[in-house]
């Protein structure tokens, strides 16, 4: 085994070349960037330039076409994990919110599942209570619906996990929001919480390799990313103004979370991966989500076992057999605007279950007509404003490590990470 121990940092889809000269003012972007470095690409297709997509290529080894999972929430027990394979050479592993990845460990150190998938943590009893609390606030943000119950129920880790050199970090994020309308703190507030509750776990656990996933950049850069590159013109004013740039409380707060894993150095290595990264989406389009899922389509006598919603504008309809989801998908099909436009285009049929995606990605106005089955109908409350997408998946990636790589390779398929952890271990 090699004398460290090692860390995987997952800082979801940042792009450090466009952000070149904003982060050369950081101490520890700088200490990072630094280290050995690989560039990284995945799959050409854009459907498959897809988070969840790639990092799964990181924990198998595999690239898409052959780990072919290609949706959220998707498992499959034939792709053995990083995670499973490190566990069955007697090392201590830990995780923290991977994306996409299932828990079929036998005895994790900790393995906290990442807010959208159904896979099992890892039976701390003392953590269930916050994995639901964190599930409950992320899918729910948009909608504004977050009760005072699970606001107290987060503000009670959040003190208990807290690191008090990031006290400081914290006020003037909420600060931010309270004042100044900076809704984008609140994914960093949940970030530089979940960099806290990793530290606590590492040093409690002392595992042999531990993964942390941090999705605030990706969030803030799809919602905010012209603002971010200086061509907030293309953003309406209603839903940002042009003066404000949240890329200078982004890269704090990220600079602050690499500072407190940089200090574990004489422990762990690092190995930083973005896996993909995001480029500027200079023709915005505007993201919806469903007030209620199941309300909706319970209007419309769409027979279903359960919805799960999942990432903005995706959602997962569970049935009782095949048949019954292939006639809801016939039926959710006849969901069309006035120009004939599909509201839902995209359902992918896996059986007894549909992979469905709210694509309608125009302004919805009290006086758009919709119609199901050819009648009109109002579905105007029903909706409820997400996002104007401002940023595009990109397939090149970044990769920054204290290991030893070969950096003659210059850049590598994503899923290659995944053989440089084996090497790590010797395994």
């Amino acid at each position: 085994m090699s004398k460290k121990k090692l860390i995987l940092i997952q800082l979801n889809e940042i792009n450090f070349h466009i952000f070149k000269e904003k982060l050369k003012g950081l101490t520890n972007f700088t200490k990072v960037t630094n280290l050995n470095k690989l560039k990284t690409f995945s799959e050409e297709s854009y459907d498959l330039l897809e988070p969840w997509i790639q990092w799964v290529s990181v924990y198998t080894g595999k690239d898409a076409k052959n780990h072919k999972i290609f949706r959220l929430g998707d498992y499959s027990f034939d792709n053995k994990q990083i995670f499973k394979l490190l566990e069955e050479q007697n090392y201590k592993v830990g995780a923290i919110c991977p994306m996409n990845a299932y828990n079929d460990l036998e005895d994790p150190k900790y393995f906290f599942p990442d807010p959208w998938s159904d896979t099992p943590s890892d039976g701390i009893k003392f953590y269930s209570k916050l994995y639901n609390t964190l599930s409950h606030l992320v899918n729910n943000n948009s909608q504004n619906k977050i009760t005072f119950k699970s606001f107290f129920i987060f503000l009670f880790y959040l003190i208990y996990f807290m690191q008090f050199k990031n006290l400081t970090s914290y006020v003037k994020l909420l600060f931010g929001i309270i004042f100044l309308k900076k809704s984008w703190n609140k994914s960093l507030i949940f970030d530089l919480f979940l960099n806290d509750f990793h530290v606590y776990n590492l040093k409690k656990f002392n595992p042999d390799f531990s993964s942390i996933f941090f999705n605030a950049g990706a969030h803030i850069q799809h919602h905010y990313f012209l603002n971010m590159v200086g061509k907030s013109n293309l953003n309406p004013k209603w839903y940002i103004d042009s003066k404000k740039d949240p890329s200078q409380d982004l890269f704090k707060i990220y600079d602050k979370i690499l500072e407190n894993h940089l200090a574990l150095a004489d422990k762990y290595d690092l190995l930083v991966l973005t896996g993909l990264s995001q480029d500027p989406c200079l023709k915005p389009s505007i993201y919806y989500r469903l007030k209620d899922h199941k309300k909706f389509f319970s209007k419309f006598n769409i027979t279903f076992k359960e919805i799960l919603p999942r990432m903005t504008r995706d959602f997962t309809m569970i049935f009782e057999n095949n048949e019954q989801a292939k006639s809801a998908e016939e039926k959710i099909s006849k969901f069309l605007t006035s120009d004939g436009e599909k509201l839902f285009g995209t359902i992918d049929n896996r059986g007894n279950s549909l992979f469905i995606t709210l694509t309608y990605a125009n302004e919805v106005k009290k006086d758009d007509k919709f119609f199901y089955n050819d009648k009109l109908i109002d579905i105007y409350d029903d909706f409820v404003f997400v996002a104007i997408k401002n940023g595009i998946h990109d397939q090149n990636g970044y990769l920054f490590t204290s290991m030893n790589v070969d950096q003659n390779a210059d850049k590598i398929h994503i899923k290659e990470s995944f053989n440089l952890i084996k090497n790590y271990f010797k395994i």
